[in-house]
């Protein structure tokens, strides 16, 4: 009988007959209180949610049903208040409320097994933590105290019983106005407290971010029995915390939670072990960050004061400068003569001297720019001695690998990998900040590469790999996506520093920028054409922006002029020209290439499309972007894509870029080749409904992982895009609005057309400050895609105007060059 009421139910809400759909909710309510289904505990629990989808189902249709009688419904309702929202709201509350008594009530008669029972239970406490956590935003400003005290309980008690997706919900929590201001705190100990620590660990950097080290917490218990428990899982990200805590208020004294918190990870190995692996970089490139920061708080608008500039300085020094003696890398010795000309910045006047200041600061880059090794392979040895020497034996401390702790199970520490040596042999890549490959052995034989990396902060990325991490884990359970193998592939992130953190490698791959690289020697009779398609393209800029070469504009007007003066057919044809030098299935046959065989080519083709569109869909959710070759992975053992380097996000591209990138994703000429014949229409069209169809249908979920990310109140995710874009010229500040970014993101995932929304940040962004700009940008999106009628689209019709915008000629042809579009 629940089952036929259920089918009703979607076929009468499908119609919006408000008389029929009151009419199956009288019959499951009659179900439901049929004293025969009393001793069927399962049954009535089904029953109350079914009851419970059916009143929801009503309160969506009803304020589109001005008309419709409703007083039926009232009397179900023993009706008494003025507003049949508000009733049909309580009566749902009710519903899930009964479906919770009755779930525990079975299983505290049950003694045996009771595995079904636990995960009923878990199950009735998800729903209604789902439906508190919906009705949040239909609460009266200052009335949602109950609804929060409900959310936590229940979140956390379906937790304690095993809800995976209680799991992954369990950030919006901390962000509670209730709990912030103290009101909920008990409520929170006491049903956390019965909650299995390791539920947390995926989890610890947004504790974190919430704590504040010079008083009490509230996530105090959580924290210290992570740490007595899993020390090595909040030893990173706590002394991380730490030190920028200590940074900001060095005056402060900490309070006796830190205290605790601090002593229970003290491991004095470990630190050295990390205090020498920030010696791991190249030692040029940590005078050049410093300068580059120097001459950013420099022009930042808001002037430094003597004493500032003079702090700034000798703290910059105390960084970049190692003192001599015994355990400096020889190749950190080198920096020490620099010392004394770093000094002479104090001798300028930060209010008088700005120009000069500035000058002696690009002289300081030139000097830094000769100490760049010129060969990829280095010697650890020259840059840690202690690390190179570092060999583990069982009358010292072990040393955990890091980034162990990325699982959604109990972990089992005592087969954790611990660090037995680090090779001495060190590859530098030629990128812009020069990071170093590490490799380590581990206990279990095995050898476990890194990417130690200076100049950025990768709690960005780090957080971005949390959210792509939650899509797979969704993309997972859904079965479409299962059936084509689609997801997303994640990697380890380990902050240690504001400017330092390692990054876990992803072995068998290869950048696509060095398969085209490799492509163009093999395949194009020309070789090689990077430099030629490069200085071809500046020149038609600056042809179309009416520019000589004695008065170069800078990229922002160069590209910008282009925009306005150029027609969209001028720019497609040039596009289509640069992109034709090229063979035009270069990557193609590098992936045929890679295969021992035809069929094991037909594999490694489709495992290319479906990572790729998988990785470019979920992407394009988060508004990452800068997917340029370098940042674009591909495994050379099976043919799947992994992605890297996620600064730009939330939209950063289009918005806070001077030079917008309007591309939705990364389905340049060559990627689009590889499918021919079928080029997008086949299993590249395919994979992309499905991946967008199951990222809709998690909307809720992603909708409360993308709020607290977005307004975690440690990360400037707008600084970091600033910070990334080396070629901004312009200083204008712009606030960060993590309600529109998520606003966004949630239209995506409502049906939003890619189209309108790429024009609404154009409006919104830097590039909008410049109105001749702005309306050339807009005149090439809006020859991209025909129009379509406005209002919410279907998924199939969302993907192909995804698929529009990501080929079409009028948007590459004035992407930025560095992102190189033709390949």
């Amino acid at each position: 009988r629940i089952a036929q009421n259920k089918w009703r139910r979607i076929s009468e809400l499908e119609s919006g007959n408000v008389q029929r759909m009151v009419a199956n909710f009288k019959r499951i309510k009659g179900v439901v209180d049929d004293e025969g289904l009393q001793r069927y505990r399962a049954v009535r629990v089904e029953g109350l949610h079914e009851l419970f989808r059916a009143g929801e189902d009503l309160r969506e249709v009803l304020p589109r049903a001005v008309e419709a009688n409703t007083d039926e419904l009232k009397r179900l309702l023993e009706y008494e208040r003025s507003d049949l929202d508000t009733a049909l709201g309580s009566f749902s509350l009710d519903c899930l409320q009964k479906s919770v008594e009755i779930a525990n009530t079975w299983l505290l008669d049950i003694s045996d097994d009771h595995a079904h029972e636990t995960s009923l239970l878990a199950d009735c406490h998800y729903r209604l933590a789902q439906f508190c956590y919906d009705g949040l935003e239909k609460q009266p400003l200052g009335e949602t105290v109950n609804h929060e005290r409900h959310l936590i309980t229940s979140l956390l008690a379906s937790m304690q019983f095993g809800s995976k997706p209680a799991r992954q919900l369990f950030p919006v929590l901390l962000q509670l106005p209730n709990l912030q201001d103290g009101t909920l705190h008990r409520c929170f100990i006491d049903a956390s407290g019965l909650v299995p620590e390791w539920m947390f660990l995926r989890w610890i950097p947004q504790l974190l971010s919430y704590v504040d080290f010079y008083q009490e917490s509230f996530l105090e218990s959580v924290l210290l029995r992570l740490a007595a428990s899993y020390p090595m899982a909040l030893y990173y990200p706590a002394k991380f915390a730490h030190g920028e805590c200590t940074k900001r208020f060095p005056e402060r004294t900490m309070g006796s939670f830190a205290c605790r918190l601090m002593r229970l990870l003290e491991f004095p190995r470990l630190d050295r072990f990390v205090q020498e692996l920030s010696q791991v970089v190249v030692p040029c490139m940590k005078v050049s960050n410093m300068a580059s920061d120097l001459a950013r708080k420099l022009s930042a608008g808001s002037e430094l004061t003597a004493e500032q500039y003079r702090t700034t300085v000798l703290e910059s020094m105390k960084e970049a400068f190692p003192e001599s003696g015994v355990g400096v890398g020889r190749e950190h010795e080198k920096l020490i003569p620099f010392k004394s000309e770093w000094k002479k910045l104090l001798n300028f006047d930060p209010e008088r001297q700005i120009a000069d200041i500035w000058k002696f600061i690009e002289h300081i880059r030139r000097e830094m720019e000769k100490l760049v090794p010129r060969h990829s392979t280095l010697e650890l040895r020259r840059y840690s001695p202690w690390l190179a020497e570092y060999h583990f034996n069982d009358r010292e401390e072990m040393l955990e690998l890091p980034g162990q702790y990325n699982v959604d199970h109990k972990p089992n520490v005592v087969n954790h990998v611990k660090i037995v040596k680090v090779h001495n042999q060190l590859e530098m890549f030629k990128t812009l900040r020069k990071p170093l490959r590490v490799q380590i052995n581990g206990s279990n034989g095995k050898s476990y590469d890194f990417l130690v990396k200076y100049g950025e902060d990768l709690r960005q990325d780090q957080r971005i790999q949390q959210l792509l991490l939650t899509i797979s884990n969704q993309m997972s359970l859904d079965q479409h996506c299962k059936e084509h193998q689609l997801s997303v592939r994640t990697y380890e992130v380990v902050p240690i520093r504001s400017n330092f953190g390692i990054l876990g490698w992803i072995p068998n791959t290869s950048s696509i920028k060095s398969i085209a690289v490799r492509s163009m020697v093999r395949f194009n009779t020309a070789g090689d054409v990077t430099d030629t398609i490069n200085r071809e393209y500046n020149q038609f800029l600056m042809q179309c922006s009416g520019s000589t070469p004695e008065r170069r504009p800078g990229l922002t007007q160069l590209y910008g002029k282009t925009a306005s003066a150029c027609t969209p057919e001028k720019i497609m044809l040039k596009f289509n020209e640069l992109r034709y030098k090229f063979k035009e299935d270069a990557l193609k046959r590098a992936l045929f290439e890679m295969a021992v065989s035809p069929e094991s080519f037909f594999n490694l083709r489709a495992n290319f499309a479906r990572s790729l569109m998988a990785m470019n869909v979920a992407c394009w959710i988060l508004g990452i972007g800068d997917r340029h070759t370098s940042n674009v992975l591909i495994d050379r053992s099976n043919g799947r894509l992994a992605g890297v380097d996620f600064g730009i996000a939330f939209g950063a591209g289009a918005r806070d870029q001077p030079i917008p990138e309007m591309v939705p994703f990364r389905l340049t000429p060559q990627f689009v080749s590889v499918m021919e014949p079928m080029r997008t229409a086949g299993l590249m069209h395919k994979c992309s409904v499905y991946t967008l169809a199951c990222l809709r249908s998690s909307r809720k979920l992603l909708k409360s992982c993308l709020e607290v990310f977005v307004r975690e109140p440690t990360l400037d995710w707008l600084d970091a895009a600033r910070y990334r874009f080396q070629q901004d010229e312009n200083k204008a500040a712009f606030a960060w609005d993590p309600q529109t970014r998520i606003n966004i993101a949630i239209r995506k995932l409502n049906g939003a057309n890619p189209k309108v929304l790429v024009a609404e940040e154009l409006r919104l962004g830097q590039v909008a400050q410049n109105p001749e700009y702005l309306a050339g940008y807009l005149k090439l999106l809006q020859v991209s895609v025909p129009n379509l009628a406005e209002g919410n689209l279907s998924v199939e019709q969302q993907v192909e105007v995804l698929l529009q915008m990501a080929t079409s000629g009028s948007i590459l042809g004035i992407a930025y060059s560095g992102w190189f579009p033709w390949f």
